[in-house]
């Protein structure tokens, strides 16, 4: 059986470069991102080019249900998890003094609070199963 890795944030850049090293390396991977048609197409790829299983979710990581939506998904596939990446994240350029109401909110949620609420989420699976 394949080790597994949850990796947020995978359609694109860090995120997408990850996924390809983990699914070369005979990782079965769990990705997300906000585009399904990206995730879609990816999964397509990586099974083509690796005996392995991709399993995607869309989610938006700045709003928390769609997290713990996300955990609830890895957990229900009943696999042992041997690594979480906290990738998804977002650079909303600006200064502090005219940029909109609630960028500094929508960074923490996205950046920080989507990590925490992950780990939270399935880290009770990955120290069961050391």
């Amino acid at each position: 059986m394949n080790k597994l890795a949850v990796i947020t944030g995978a359609s694109k850049g860090i995120g997408l470069a990850i996924a390809q090293k983990f699914a070369q390396n005979g990782f079965d991977i769990v990705i997300c991102s906000r585009n399904l048609n990206d995730l879609e197409e990816l999964k397509t790829d990586l099974e083509a080019k690796y005996k392995i299983q991709v399993f995607v979710k869309q989610v938006d990581v700045s709003v928390k249900v769609e997290v713990l939506a996300f955990g609830e998904f890895v957990l229900s596939l009943n696999k042992n998890i041997d690594v979480l990446v906290n990738n998804a994240g977002v650079f909303l350029g600006g200064t502090m003094h005219n940029e909109d109401d609630g960028v500094l909110e929508n960074l923490i949620q996205t950046n920080l609070y989507s990590a925490y609420n992950l780990t939270r989420a399935i880290l009770p699976n990955m120290i069961a199963n050391k």
